[in-house]
């Protein structure tokens, strides 16, 4: 039997053991099958879980942490303990990530997920981590069909053309056990990375929360040489060359991303003139989800001549007061406590106004301990950025031996 590959296939399928063979999806299942669609669900545990993408997450397992809920009469599809949940629609990137279903339970799942039903002579596992190191490498996406914003890999595309090598059970019964004890030592040490990662952003919170504990002495609104003002708008059809300009997905709290990779729009000189950011200059978001409401930057050198969007507002400060204070200030908790007290709610986002940011009170010291604030504040995160920058990478290694692991077990060619 000749099988065809398609693009960027991992494994050697010249290189197998004597008692291995290959053949398609199809040819080692009983069902493969598509779930249902719904448009009318729930988050409050009202009927049964619908699995959709979401449910299956990058490392391979089912995911619980957010489920959508349809009533049970809406379809009578459910998945079985051992079944194994097939991520059909996605993003290119996405698509085909797959776990096995390892929960037992009335679930249903989502037209955008396939079930499949291996035969008695494959373990799910097995089958489960064979799809979704396909995932791993990049298969699917270069072997799915794209659409507008998204991409799908058919039941009828799983079953006839994506290769699957097959193992006697004693073959897969060990290769299952030893990822299975691989991937367990992995997530022993991701989860205590992710424990290191988030006392990290306790002990940042700590250190801003220390600086900025005083009674305020005076408001923004007394500090500020000129503005608050508004940002520029354009339409989408004036973004892709120009001029830089700053968005709000361009910063956080401590991070900035490269000039080089903001978006261009095409502006006017007038509007140039108008909008456009000087150094020291405070930005701050005045519209966002409440979790990111009123982040600022002050604006480095870097960032001088860029424009603004209308989603936040500028402000230029007198010489007394630092830029970096300031930012910081209302980077710290009790800063954007004060800052947002005020905020005005719409359908999931928030916004705040010039008034809310001339009325912020804030603490201001002299000029001396300015400085010496700003250096004490700045040499402890800039050892938090360090020890953060050294945890994700990592975490990315942790990826790629997960990755290695796999690689090990099914035969890839490198």
């Amino acid at each position: 039997m000749t099988i065809e590959t398609g693009m960027h296939y991992p494994l050697r399928l010249d290189a197998l053991p004597s008692r291995w063979r290959v053949g398609y999806v199809g040819d080692f299942t009983k069902t493969i099958e598509p779930g249902f669609a719904s448009g009318e669900h729930n988050a409050q545990g009202t009927g049964v879980p619908h699995l959709r993408p979401m449910n299956v997450n990058r490392d391979g397992k089912l995911d619980f942490d957010v489920v959508k809920y349809v009533a049970k009469e809406k379809d009578k599809r459910r998945l079985a303990f051992g079944d194994v949940l097939f991520n059909n629609t996605n993003s290119s990137e996405l698509v085909g990530k797959t776990a096995v279903v390892n929960k037992a339970g009335d679930l249903a799942f989502s037209n955008h997920m396939t079930r499949i039903t291996f035969g008695d002579d494959v373990l799910p596992q097995f089958g489960a981590m064979q799809l979704h190191f396909l995932w791993m490498r990049g298969y699917f996406r270069y072997n799915c069909v794209k659409h507008v914003n998204q991409a799908s890999v058919s039941s009828k595309t799983l079953a006839g053309a994506v290769p699957f090598v097959w193992a006697p059970l004693d073959e897969q019964e060990r290769i299952v056990a030893e990822i299975e004890k691989q991937f367990s030592r992995l997530d022993k040490a991701i989860s205590n990375l992710k424990r290191v990662k988030a006392n990290l952003r306790r002990y940042r919170t700590t250190v801003l929360e220390a600086a900025f504990d005083h009674e305020p002495n005076s408001r923004i609104g007394d500090l500020i040489e000129s503005g608050p003002q508004n940002g520029l708008y354009l339409p989408k059809s004036s973004y892709g060359q120009g001029v830089s300009i700053l968005r709000i997905d361009d910063y956080q709290t401590d991070w900035l991303r490269s000039p080089a990779d903001l978006r261009r729009v095409a502006a006017s000189a007038d509007q140039i003139a108008m909008w456009a950011l000087r150094e020291g200059d405070l930005v701050i978001n005045r519209v966002n989800s409440m979790t990111h409401l009123g982040k600022c930057v002050s604006v480095p050198p870097s960032l001088a001549g860029c424009l603004f969007e209308s989603n936040m507002m500028r402000l230029s400060l007198r010489r007394t007061v630092l830029p970096r204070y300031v930012e910081l200030y209302l980077g710290s908790g009790v800063g954007k406590k004060r800052l947002t007290q005020s905020a005005k709610w719409a359908v999931n986002q928030a916004s705040i106004n010039q008034q809310d940011v001339r009325a912020t009170p804030v603490y201001v010291p002299d000029m001396d301990d300015q400085l010496s604030l700003v250096a004490e504040v700045d040499r402890r995160l800039s050892l938090v950025h360090e020890v953060e920058a050294e945890v994700d990478t990592n975490l990315k290694r942790g990826d790629r031996l997960r990755q290695s692991v796999l690689r090990r077990e099914f035969k890839t060619k490198d």
